[in-house]
């Protein structure tokens, strides 16, 4: 999804086909499919790029060019402490954006050795890849806290077109771990004098959530932030993520 600065629709093929059209970005609807409910959207890391956030090979750059202002506890001294000596980060005065290894590779090797048991490159030990893996989860919340405090409201226009379009909900599918779709689904429930929240399809042990009636169907594929608002959520998420949801009290 490429960002927009403005939507508008119009009929096509006969009014067969109405086409939601964002800058760079159209959507074709077919009429058929709305009245059946048969509507999919689907968001990759585009649509969060295009609202201000980042993508994933920015995240662990952009933390560290914000070190001063995002560290807390150490976690982003032990965070670089783990990749100078296992991935050859450069010292800082020389390091560039390409010297980072991907996070999904780091999170990847971090969370096989933690669940067999065993130490990272001899020297970090089961006890150091559980703090080096908090340290990723603060240096993720912490990054996305400070840009979701900026992001343009593409998303909820989008949304906003697409629910007047048609009569019934779509289903969203998100591949990104940010929540700017639940929080704008939640601000469309607003709009509608509804206080709901997005029904993921999946349990969230929370009673709050349960009960709360669910507006718009959001399946998130690789996981959400907000979903680490639970019982069971360490104390680092609870407290860097505590603007990301404005109901972020449902999930505690």
């Amino acid at each position: 999804m490429v960002a927009p600065s403005k939507w508008w629709r119009r009929p096509v093929r006969n009014a067969a086909v109405y086409e939601l059209r964002l800058i760079g970005t159209s959507v074709r609807i077919d009429r058929k499919a709305l009245m059946g409910g048969n509507m999919v959207v689907i968001f990759g890391a585009g649509a969060t790029k295009a609202c201000g956030g980042p993508l994933t090979n920015e995240i662990l750059p952009d933390v560290f060019s914000l070190r001063q202002d995002l560290e807390r506890e150490g976690y982003l001294a032990k965070l670089e402490e783990f990749l100078v000596e296992n991935f050859h980060l450069p010292p800082e005065p020389m390091r560039q954006s390409h010297h980072y290894p991907p996070l999904p590779l780091v999170l990847s090797l971090v969370d096989t050795a933690l669940d067999r048991g065993d130490a990272f490159a001899q020297c970090w030990t089961p006890s150091d890849l559980r703090v080096v893996r908090e340290s990723l989860e603060y240096a993720i919340f912490a990054l996305l806290e400070v840009r979701l405090r900026q992001i343009e409201h593409h998303y909820g226009r989008f949304l906003e077109a697409l629910y007047e379009t048609q009569p019934r909900a779509a289903t969203l599918i998100s591949v990104n771990y940010d929540i700017i779709p639940d929080n704008e689904l939640a601000h469309l429930a607003d709009r509608r004098q509804l206080a709901a929240l997005p029904d993921y399809r999946c349990d969230i042990a929370t009673d709050t959530y349960r009960r709360i009636q669910k507006f718009g169907t959001l399946l998130k594929l690789h996981g959400s932030l907000n979903w680490l608002y639970c019982d069971q959520a360490k104390g680092t998420a609870r407290e860097t993520t505590a603007v990301l949801d404005v109901r972020a009290e449902t999930f505690l």
